[in-house]
Parts: C-alpha cells; structure tokens; sequence
C-alpha cells in the first residue's frame, strides 16, 4: 500500500522486475483493507502513513490474522507509531535492493 502514485508505480516496478506479481496498490485504507481480505498475498508492503489521515493499521491487522508477512515502510520511527509493534519496519528513503532483499527473505 502506497497513496503517493510515482512512489506505489516505483514499488510495482522493483516488484515485478523480480518476477512478482502485485496485487493493487492499494492507495487508500478502504483498497488496502479490501485487498488483504480477498487476494492471495504472499508479502505486502505497507506505507504507515495514507492520505487523509489513514493509516495501515487496520491491514497490517487483516495481514497478521490471516498469517501474511508484511513490511512497514516509513520516514518515521518506531517510537512515532504505536501500532507498530514487533513488526519491521523499513526506513524511507530504501533502495531497490532493499525491497527486493526483504521480498527474497519473505519468500525462503
């Protein structure tokens, strides 16, 4: 889930050169919430903060009842977001290896 277009397409590109498959993205709470109820997903990317005032919250919960790994990506800390809690989180700006390092971890 990415609500900045040019930063979600960059996302599916990194993704799909690696030979993925994406679902979405997901540019709002609602999308992102739908998606992670009904789509086979193996690893999901979360923007923390979504236009509006949304958050992933919500998905990142959908995400873990069903047993899917996720990433949260973020320019804020740990500490900034208290929904956070065990699950990794990847600093903004990362980098094309980054993402596709952390897919390949999810994946083994």
């Amino acid at each position: 889930m990415e609500d900045e277009a040019i930063i979600a397409m960059d996302l599916v590109d990194i993704v799909e050169s690696a030979g993925h498959s994406v679902v979405g993205p997901g540019h709002s709470a609602k999308i992102g919430e739908q998606l992670a109820q009904t789509e086979a997903i193996d690893f999901a990317l979360l923007d923390i903060n979504l236009s509006q005032g949304q958050t992933s919250e919500k998905v990142a919960a959908i995400l873990s009842e069903r047993g899917i790994p996720f990433v949260f990506l973020s320019a804020y800390t740990r500490e900034a977001i208290k929904f956070i809690g065990s699950h990794e989180i990847m600093a903004k700006p990362y980098t094309e290896e980054m993402i596709l390092h952390r897919i390949m971890r999810a994946s083994c």
